[in-house]
């Protein structure tokens, strides 16, 4: 039986319509002001990772996966989700105030 590729074309082709619209300048600026507000939180939080040195100098570095895979995915999601708030309380998109 000769495998077909046509589901693997299909998933591509589908795929391939998915983009995302670019950022204007005002999104662009506090979605980089909030990353580096968050980064600067995160740090002083945790300390140790400023000191923390990388898997590269330790015994069987050259082994392959070092610890655990998933090491580390806790803090993105972490660092994602705080942005993400930070960028709600930005507010963009606010209707104007009506005055009567």
């Amino acid at each position: 039986m000769k495998p077909t590729f046509a589901p693997a074309l299909a998933l591509a082709l589908a795929l391939a319509g998915c983009t995302t619209a670019p950022l204007s300048p005002d999104r662009a600026a506090a979605r980089s002001d909030c990353q580096s507000q968050t980064d600067q939180a995160l740090l002083t939080r945790n300390r140790a990772l400023l000191f923390q040195g990388g898997p590269t100098n330790t015994p069987y570095s050259a082994g392959g996966l070092v610890g655990l895979p998933n090491q580390g995915l806790a803090l993105r999601y972490q660092r994602e989700q705080m942005i993400g708030d930070c960028l709600k309380n930005k507010s963009f998109g606010a209707a104007p105030a009506i005055s009567p």
